[in-house]
Formats: C-alpha cells, sequence, structure tokens
C-alpha cells in the first residue's frame, strides 16, 4: 500500500482527487456508450482492462470496458472466465487496440493535471498525459 500511495502523491493527485476523477469517467463514458455493454447487455461499470495502478491509462477510453454488473463480478470473481472474456474483448476490440494501450501503458507518469483530466473526460482535449 505504500507504493500505491506514495506513488499517488508523485503524480501530484490525493486520492480524494482521483476518486472524484474516477466518479466522473465512469459517468461520462457510460454516457458516451449510451449503457451498452461491450458484450452485450446494460452496461453499469467501465471496467479497467488494464488495472488502475497504471495512471498512464488509468481514465483513458481505450483501456475502459462497459461491462454489466454480472460481467464485471465475473472478471473479479471467477478467474477460470477471465480468460474467454478476454479473448471476446480482444475479438471485439482488435489487434491495433492491444497493441495501442500496452505502449500508451509503458508511458511513464510523474505529474498528472485534475483539470486536463477533466478536458480529457468531456473531449475538449485528446490527452491529459
Amino acid at each position: 500500500k505504500a507504493g500505491k500511495e506514495s506513488a499517488r502523491r508523485r503524480c501530484g493527485l490525493s486520492p480524494v482527487t482521483i476518486g472524484y476523477l474516477d466518479g466522473e469517467m465512469q459517468r461520462i463514458l457510460l454516457e458516451e456508450c449510451n449503457h451498452e455493454s461491450i458484450l452485450g447487455g446494460v452496461a453499469v461499470v467501465m471496467h479497467h482492462y488494464i488495472g488502475k495502478s497504471n495512471l498512464a491509462v488509468r481514465w483513458h477510453r481505450d483501456n475502459l470496458i462497459p461491462l454489466t454488473h454480472k460481467q464485471h463480478m465475473d472478471l473479479h470473481s471467477h478467474p477460470e472466465l477471465c480468460a474467454a472474456y478476454d479473448t471476446m474483448i480482444k475479438k471485439i476490440k482488435g489487434d491495433d487496440w492491444i497493441i495501442g494501450l500496452h505502449a500508451m501503458s509503458s508511458k511513464h507518469v510523474s505529474w498528472l493535471d485534475k483539470e486536463l483530466i477533466e478536458k480529457y473526460l468531456n473531449n475538449e482535449v485528446d490527452t491529459y498525459l
């Protein structure tokens, strides 16, 4: 936990600000996808394909997958289903998506700006990095 907290302090965002941005991201991106899960059904959550600890892609649209509650719980509670979901998501999103996402996730993040992330979420800028 100490490593996560120091990483958050280094990036310039408090845990409260990160929580606020996470909530805004969920609200805005669920509206953008009309609450449609990528795997079918009504999406209620945006799943982080690459975990939230990676700040380079934490709020990036390409890293967020709209899922139903059951689909999201399956991913986190039933490891035997993860590979099947992963295969379906990769098939839908395509090879270029995963290559680009992994390249983006490898970027070093030392500082983030709350206002820039908000502008990104509101489609006012192309990136928050």
